[in-house]
């Protein structure tokens, strides 16, 4: 059974179809499908959506009919929200400590210097049973803006979920703990006039500095 498609020459490509796509991060995608007559070199150059006429991209693709008529298919992309995508991992974390301690010294009768008083030493050592969040965000841009996600303040977590600002070591004053976090993955996908640009913020490290007191004192 044929189908009998009216249009004027101005009309052509004729719009058939059209599925609208609004993505976490503010991607708008657009698929449509026109009929026009076969070997006709006219194709869209825009598809006209509710967020306006979008611009196709990439080249429409042409499938040749038997009755007569071509099938177009065209795919667009804009922006349909300014709002950044954020999304947040954890992954288990060692805290980095530095103990200044004390050691007594060897004993020397008559050594002013090996006395058996106490001399400073410095101990690192990883402590166990902590979480480092890590941020996920994705947003969109217009082609040339370089602009990219913030930094979003990162926290260390213990296992039960909590916040964990302080380390406690049996000796010594409570100790903040100190965070360092940077950008460990960048990924720019172009669509044509506007581009996705994921961005990866991480903890690199936590440490905690501690000084248990001067027992020479």
């Amino acid at each position: 059974m044929s189908t009998n498609y009216s249009a004027t020459g101005a009309q052509w490509p004729l719009l058939q179809s059209i599925t609208e796509q609004r993505h976490a991060g503010g991607l708008f995608s657009v698929s449509a499908e026109y009929i026009t007559p076969a070997g006709s070199s006219g194709v869209p150059t825009s598809i006209p959506t509710s967020e306006g006429n979008v611009t196709v991209y990439p080249e429409p693709t042409i499938t040749r009919g038997t009755d007569g008529f071509d099938r177009v298919n065209a795919t667009g992309y804009d922006i349909w929200s300014n709002e950044t995508a954020k999304t947040v991992s954890l992954e288990v974390g060692e805290l980095d400590l530095i103990v200044y301690g004390w050691k007594r010294k060897s004993f020397v009768a008559g050594d002013p210097v090996l006395d058996g008083s106490f001399e400073q030493v410095v101990i690192f050592s990883k402590v166990k049973g902590y979480l480092f969040e890590s941020s996920h965000q994705i947003r969109m841009r217009t082609s040339g803006d370089n602009s990219i996600p913030s930094a979003p303040a990162l926290r260390v977590l213990n296992f039960a979920g909590g916040e964990v600002t302080e380390y406690s070591h049996y000796g010594a004053d409570p100790v903040a703990i100190v965070k360092s976090s940077t950008l460990t993955n960048i990924k720019v996908t172009s669509f044509g006039t506007v581009e996705q640009i994921e961005v990866v913020h991480s903890i690199i490290s936590a440490i905690a500095t501690v000084s248990l007191p001067d027992p020479n004192v």
